[in-house]
C-alpha cells in the first residue's frame, strides 16, 4: 500500500463515532391492524445493526411474530402464541421521521403479508435500540495480550507465545438532561424490593451483572470509511459525578470477550 502521506488529512473528533445496542425482545411494535396495512415501527428507535455484515440495518436485524392472544379466566392470565412472519425481500427496513427530533431514522420494517385482523391481536419484534452516548467527551479503547517469552535448551533464542486477549473502551460523557433515561438503561432493572412506589414514579435498582450489549466505533470522513463491531459488551455501572463550575460527568467502562470485527466498504 502506497498513499501521498504528506497530503491524507487527519481524522479528528468529528471523524469518530460510538454507538451502543440494546436488545429488545417480543417488544410491540406500533402500526393499525387492518388487514391491509404492512408497516410497522420499532417501539424505541433506531434499528441497530446486530447483524454486523454492513453499515446499516438488514433483514436479520428484525425478527417480527404476529400474536393471537386468548384470554384467561380469572385469576388465570392471558396466554398468547407467537407465529414468525416473513418481512419483505427488498429493503424491509427503512427510515420515518422521528417525532421528536424531526430526524430520518431507521425505525420501521415491513412486513410481506398484511396481519388478519379477525385473528392478530399485535405484532411483536425481536430487535436492538440504537443508543448514542451524550456528549461523549473521549474514545479510549485498550487492547492487551498476554505474552510470554519461551526460550530452549541450547539456543539463546526466544520465542513469544500470545495468549488471551482483554479488549475495552473507556469514554467520558457530559451529563444532560436525558442522559438519566440512557443510564437507567444500560445500567438499571427492575426494581428489587418490597416498596410501593409513589403514583407517577418508577423506581430502579442497579444491575449488579451488567447486561449483554453490542457496539460500534464508527470512522467517517466524507461518508463512513469503516466501522469496527464489538459483540457481548458489558459495561460497567457508575454513578454521576461533578466538582464546581464544570460539567457533571459520568462514565462508560466497557469490555467484550469477543474479537472486534473491522467492516470496511469495497474500493470502487
Amino acid at each position: 500500500m502506497l498513499v501521498d502521506i504528506d497530503n491524507e488529512d487527519i481524522l479528528m473528533q468529528d471523524s469518530l463515532t460510538f454507538r451502543l445496542g440494546i436488545d429488545h425482545l417480543k417488544a410491540a411494535a406500533i402500526g393499525t391492524i387492518d388487514n391491509s396495512n404492512t408497516k410497522f415501527l420499532v417501539p424505541e428507535g433506531p434499528i441497530y445493526p446486530k447483524y454486523g455484515m454492513g453499515m446499516l440495518p438488514q433483514a436479520q436485524d428484525v425478527i417480527p411474530y404476529t400474536r393471537e392472544t386468548t384470554a384467561g379466566t380469572p385469576p388465570e392470565p392471558d396466554t398468547y402464541e407467537d407465529t414468525l412472519v416473513e418481512l419483505i425481500a427488498s429493503n424491509p427496513i427503512t427510515t420515518v421521521a422521528d417525532t421528536i427530533t424531526g430526524y430520518d431514522v431507521y425505525s420501521q420494517f415491513e412486513l410481506l403479508t398484511a396481519p388478519d385482523d379477525s385473528l392478530i391481536d399485535a405484532i411483536v419484534v425481536d430487535y436492538a435500540e440504537s443508543l448514542e452516548p451524550f456528549r461523549m467527551q473521549d474514545i479510549t479503547p485498550s487492547v492487551k495480550q498476554n505474552k510470554k517469552e519461551v526460550g530452549r535448551m541450547g539456543s539463546s533464542n526466544t520465542v513469544t507465545g500470545f495468549g488471551a486477549m482483554t479488549i475495552s473502551v473507556k469514554m467520558e460523557q457530559v451529563m444532560t438532561e436525558q442522559t438519566i433515561k440512557y443510564i437507567r438503561k444500560l445500567m438499571y432493572g427492575p426494581y428489587l424490593g418490597n416498596k410501593t412506589p409513589v403514583e407517577g414514579y418508577t423506581r430502579y435498582t442497579m444491575r449488579n451483572r451488567p447486561l449483554s450489549l453490542y457496539g460500534y466505533i464508527n470512522m467517517e470522513y466524507e461518508g463512513e470509511i469503516g466501522r469496527i463491531y464489538l459483540e457481548s459488551v458489558k459495561v460497567s455501572p457508575d454513578l454521576p459525578g461533578g466538582k464546581v463550575d464544570s460539567e457533571s460527568k459520568i462514565t462508560l467502562d466497557m469490555t467484550t470477550p469477543e474479537l472486534p470485527q473491522l467492516v470496511l466498504p469495497d474500493e470502487v
